[in-house]
């Protein structure tokens, strides 16, 4: 990781240690996902994170509704997040700076996974 005085003031937005829940978009459902404690994230300058595996918890509409058991990638239709199942990226960068690399990108808020475009 590239940290010098002036990436100083671009803390990462997810948490460096422990587990926690993040938020994506796929195929216009939000994916709520476990980031366990031993996946290696990162983030840039935007509040988008990346992470190099998750488990999928939940599969809900923009509005929190159920939405089925199971979501592609809008990246990789051979990517599928299945409620249970733990999903992992075997090439993820680990150059923080390098915002839509790979890794499974997600937020710390289920808001900011709803307005994504």
């Amino acid at each position: 990781m590239m940290w010098n005085i002036y990436t100083v003031f671009y803390p990462l937005q997810c948490p460096e240690s422990g587990s926690y829940i993040g938020y994506k978009k796929a195929s216009g459902l939000v994916v709520e996902l476990e980031i366990p404690a031993d996946a290696r994230r990162s983030s840039a300058t935007s509040r988008k994170c990346r992470a190099s595996k998750a488990k999928v918890l939940s599969i809900t509409d923009i509005n929190g509704n159920p939405a089925g058991g199971q979501v592609k990638s809008n990246y990789d239709p051979n990517f599928v997040y299945a409620i249970g199942e733990t999903v992992e990226v075997t090439d993820f960068d680990d150059n923080r700076w390098n915002e839509c690399s790979t890794g499974i990108h997600h937020f710390i808020t289920r808001a900011e996974a709803v307005i994504y475009e």
